[in-house]
């Protein structure tokens, strides 16, 4: 059984670039996720589905960025979801 809250607590921390190569990555997520975010607001009709592809951008990069702020610390699949755990049995043998 997975240790309350283990995850949860890192997932929703607040994670502070650390080292140069950090801040250098946030902001050239951010500067891609923008330069994109300007063509399709350029070239693409306003309508609905422009702004889902706005959300999207946005979307994508707050997990980019998130993905680099939480490092690789990650304890491997948290065995309480009942489908990783038959999907973990079929696979280990």
């Amino acid at each position: 059984m997975c240790r309350p809250g283990s995850d949860l607590d890192h997932r929703y921390q607040h994670h502070p670039p650390r080292t140069p190569e950090a801040i250098n990555a946030y902001e050239t997520i951010r500067g891609g996720a923008r330069a994109f975010a300007q063509l399709i607001t350029e070239l693409v009709p306003h309508n609905p589905d422009r702004d889902r592809a706005l959300d999207a951008v946005d979307d994508a990069m707050f997990r980019a960025n998130a993905a680099i702020a939480r490092g690789t610390r990650r304890p491997g699949p948290c065995r309480c979801n009942p489908r990783l755990r038959t999907k973990n049995r079929n696979t280990d043998g």
